[in-house]
């Protein structure tokens, strides 16, 4: 449950390929950094107090507006939005087409019986189309 005695919680995670390189790295999926996108090395410190400052600000205007003032945003730059994911949630997995979210952030969910439901906690990752 994401909300609790009228106060929200909100978990932050996320990865930044930063200095990676296809030269010096060998990973054996698809990736990409920062320093592919611009052919060149960056200061990893100078990039995560950038990161932090903005967040800071997003995280006190949450304070103040909670989710709802944020949900057109996020939706516009939704990338995982009428695609096919698998959710792992609560040692479960769950197949379906996300349907964007809801006013409080949850993800919903298109499940095969045609059903929409909504997850506030999981992990999400692209399945990937077969080809033809």
């Amino acid at each position: 449950d994401a909300t609790s005695y009228d106060k929200a919680r909100i978990i932050i995670g996320m990865g930044i390929n930063i200095n990676m390189t296809d030269a010096a790295t060998k990973i054996n999926t698809a990736f990409t950094s920062l320093a592919n996108i611009a052919d060149k090395l960056f200061d990893r410190s100078a990039i995560l107090a950038k990161l932090i400052n903005h967040l800071t600000i997003y995280i006190e205007k949450f304070s103040i507006y909670g989710f709802k003032h944020f949900k057109a945003e996020f939706e516009k730059q939704h990338l995982l939005n009428q695609k096919q994911i698998n959710l792992l949630h609560l040692d479960k997995k769950i197949s379906g087409v996300v349907n964007g979210i809801n006013d409080q952030g949850h993800l919903l969910i298109k499940l095969a019986s045609g059903n929409i439901k909504a997850f506030d906690v999981g992990d999400c990752s692209l399945v990937k189309p077969l080809k033809s």
